[in-house]
C-alpha cells in the first residue's frame, strides 16, 4: 500500500490554481478535503492527489 503525499493541516495549491492556498483538513485515500487558507468560504473541496502540489515543493524541471 503507498503512503499518502500529504498529511493534515499541510498547505496545498491545485496545479491549475496555484494563486489559491489550500489547507488539507481531511484525507481518504488518494482523495483530500481542502477549505481555502483564507477561509472566507468554509465549504470543502475534494482533490485527487495527482491534482495537488505541496506549498513548499520545488517546481519540476524538464530533462530531456
Amino acid at each position: 500500500m503507498k503512503a499518502n503525499k500529504f498529511d493534515n493541516g499541510d498547505i496545498v495549491y491545485e496545479i491549475t490554481s496555484p494563486q489559491q492556498l489550500m489547507l488539507i483538513t481531511r484525507q481518504h485515500g488518494a482523495l483530500y478535503y481542502c477549505k481555502p487558507i483564507d477561509y472566507r468560504n468554509d465549504k470543502l473541496t475534494a482533490f485527487m492527489e495527482r491534482d495537488l502540489k505541496g506549498f513548499h515543493d520545488k517546481p519540476q524541471a524538464n530533462i530531456e
